[in-house]
């Protein structure tokens, strides 16, 4: 069955004050978790940069450095082991970095080192370029403007510019055009806000790499920010709603090189900005401030419960309940028993068998000298409903060119989502 008429017989209907989150290890269960995680099949060959769930329906796009964007089809029923399928592929000519949806689920966008976006329509099965910049696009974000509900294209650059596109007439030409201070690493939307991150300047500290931008008045910033973290900003999210924030409160998590928090765009909430500490492993077990440390790689919301999501080199992802302020679960990419994934066809490599097999996570063979242990996380994402956690666990090239050897794990893996999961009871059985 084409995607279309997949998506055509879908039922549409059916941060916080405290002082270092490390201090709240000493509640966490200290054994490794062991899920049953279910692997995608024909995952892309190079490493996954970009993982995004279709609002409407679970369908998921992974983006990778190997030029492609793969579009799978995901089912978690009640009581029912996860299963996926692919069922679109397109390319860019260079790795993609970023991928999002419309608010529908019938185009996906995706940005590249190409220096292009590009749209794919799930209707025709096309893709065509919608977005051209001088350096690589790092971030792309799709959001419908509440008053003249046209829906907006965002694309960030290495260019230092930030361009808004309309996706019903792609010309060629933005609607806007931002140049920015430095780089774009992330950004992302919450109307009325749209919140950049950029660049950090290391000879000077009080610069201020986040810039909000109030959506009626695109081009102009709103005003700048200094994060609570101390080093690169490397992903960053807006949210609303914390219990215990004052009413109409727009926060921004960012992640940084050894930290996450969550800042407040409004002057009468900024003394409620901090940070805290999260992907490090203590070097010795009664030393807090002798630690290894790790980037952070990405963060995600669930959609429904506030619970924030985050992952790193360290080859771990974290559920955080910032209202609660508790680290509810953890989970390490060594350890894990998986499954691959069954799919009775796909359109990435047709002649490909696809065997369930068992995959032993504990140490992958990298060359005859050397293993990688917890290989790190890459991105992650729920879906609509909150009841599928997708995580990849890939080369972040954080060693560069010389640190991506052959055989380095590259996979997609797909958890089911209980209630427990986002409970602190979970941490006591």
């Amino acid at each position: 069955m084409h995607l279309a008429q997949l998506y055509a017989s879908t039922n549409w209907s059916s941060f916080f004050p405290l002082q270092d989150l490390w201090l709240l290890t000493s509640t966490m269960a200290s054994a490794r978790a062991t899920p049953e995680d279910v692997e995608l099949a024909d995952i892309p060959t190079d490493s996954v940069s970009s993982l995004a769930f279709s609002g409407k329906a679970d369908y998921l796009a992974v983006g990778s450095w190997d030029n492609s964007v793969r579009i799978y089809e995901v089912s978690c029923s009640q009581g029912q082991r996860i299963h996926s399928q692919g069922r679109a592929m397109y390319n860019h000519n260079g790795p993609v970095l970023t991928v999002c949806w419309n608010e529908d689920g019938t185009q996906i966008f995706s940005g590249s080192t190409d220096t292009t976006a590009r749209i794919y329509d799930i209707a025709s099965g096309q893709s065509m370029q919608i977005a051209q910049h001088t350096e690589p696009v790092k971030t792309v974000k799709y959001f419908v403007h509440p008053q003249s509900h046209s829906g907006i294209l965002v694309t960030g650059s290495w260019d230092k510019t930030l361009k808004y596109w309309d996706p019903r007439a792609p010309t060629g030409q933005p609607i806007y055009s931002v140049t920015l201070p430095d780089n774009v690493h992330d950004f992302d939307v919450k109307y009325p806000y749209l919140v950049v991150g950029t660049s950090s300047n290391p000879n000077d500290v009080s610069a201020n790499p986040i810039h909000v931008f109030h959506l009626d008045n695109p081009t102009v910033p709103y005003k700048s920010l200094v994060p609570p973290m101390k080093k690169q900003l490397r992903a960053l999210a807006c949210f609303t709603g914390l219990r215990g924030t004052p009413s109409g409160s727009r926060n921004v998590l960012g992640a940084g090189g050894t930290d996450s928090g969550p800042g407040y765009i409004e002057d009468r909430d900024a003394s409620k900005s901090y940070s805290f500490k999260c992907h490090r492993q203590d070097t010795a077990t009664n030393s807090k401030d002798q630690a290894l440390i790790y980037a952070v790689n990405d963060v995600a919301f669930h959609p429904q419960t506030k619970i924030l999501a985050t992952c790193g080199s360290d080859g771990v992802y974290s559920y955080w309940n910032l209202e609660t302020r508790t680290r509810v679960k953890t989970s390490f990419t060594s350890g894990l028993s998986t499954n691959v994934a069954n799919p009775t066809s796909t359109p990435f490599a047709p002649s490909s068998p696809f065997n369930v097999n068992t995959v032993n996570r504990n140490a992958y063979s990298t060359n005859s000298n050397s293993t990688v242990l917890n290989p790190p996380i890459t991105s992650i994402a729920f879906n609509a409903s909150g009841n599928v956690f997708a995580y990849a666990v890939s080369y972040d090239w954080h060693k560069g060119y010389i640190g991506n050897t052959p055989g380095y794990p590259n996979k997609v893996f797909l958890k089911r989502v209980t209630d427990e999961d986002l409970t602190a009871r979970s941490l006591r059985r």
